[in-house]
């Protein structure tokens, strides 16, 4: 009947796409990159993840030089060349980590650019790879430096995809700052350890309490 969409069926496996950069990233060539998903595949999931080289195999010392904290955000294209809607679909964690991941699903087809911002203009990162799945075929996946400003607008219709994970949803209240990444937990970035579960002795909390009392 006019208006219903017949069902799709599912896809076996997921499509890939990589691309790696040989030479050096910054803000000045920051990478941009567009997916396309035709009407007649949708819904159709997207992964895809920004990623460095990791810093542990150019280690000389014991000393491992921290990652650069690449924010990752996913926008809904709308009109023209340069119009873009200003909700976003999703975005990365902004955290010093070897990789930025995004993953949405997109339930009416459409472009979709994923731009990765760097939080300075000393961050440099040695080669790049970017990696792209999408769980439907006929999608068109490509890369590029971005080269031109793109003007955010407000959308007149319903987003055509959604976030599909958890990642980059960290409440606004509990950033320190909202323009600048994230710190890292170095004591907890690690697997579970049996410290963590042990209850805190008398001393700990002694001086727990005196570091929360203050004399007036």
């Amino acid at each position: 009947p006019p208006g219903i969409r017949p069902p799709v069926a599912p896809a076996a496996g997921w499509f890939e796409w990589v691309f790696a950069n040989p030479g050096d990233v910054s803000a000045d060539n920051e990478p941009e990159f567009v997916v396309r998903v035709p009407e007649q595949n949708v819904p159709c999931e997207v992964v895809a993840s920004v990623e460095q080289l990791d810093s542990r195999m150019l280690m000389t010392t014991t000393v491992r030089h921290p990652p650069a904290a690449i924010l990752v955000k996913v926008y809904e294209h709308v009109e023209g060349r340069k119009y873009y809607s200003k909700d976003l679909v999703c975005r990365s964690n902004w955290l010093p980590l070897r990789d930025s991941m995004v993953a949405f699903t997109v339930r009416r087809g459409g472009e979709f650019r994923l731009v990765a911002e760097f939080p300075d203009q000393t961050s440099r990162v040695e080669r790049m790879i970017f990696r792209c799945y999408t769980s439907r075929p006929g999608c068109i996946v490509t890369a590029s430096a971005a080269l031109m400003k793109h003007s955010l607008v407000m959308p007149v219709e319903p987003a055509k995809a959604t976030r599909l994970t958890l990642v980059g949803c960290t409440r606004e209240d509990r950033l320190d700052r909202t323009d600048a990444p994230e710190k890292l937990d170095e004591e907890h970035d690690c697997l579970r350890k049996p410290e963590f579960d042990m209850p805190p002795g008398w001393k700990d909390l002694k001086e727990e309490f005196r570091q929360d009392c203050s004399v007036m």
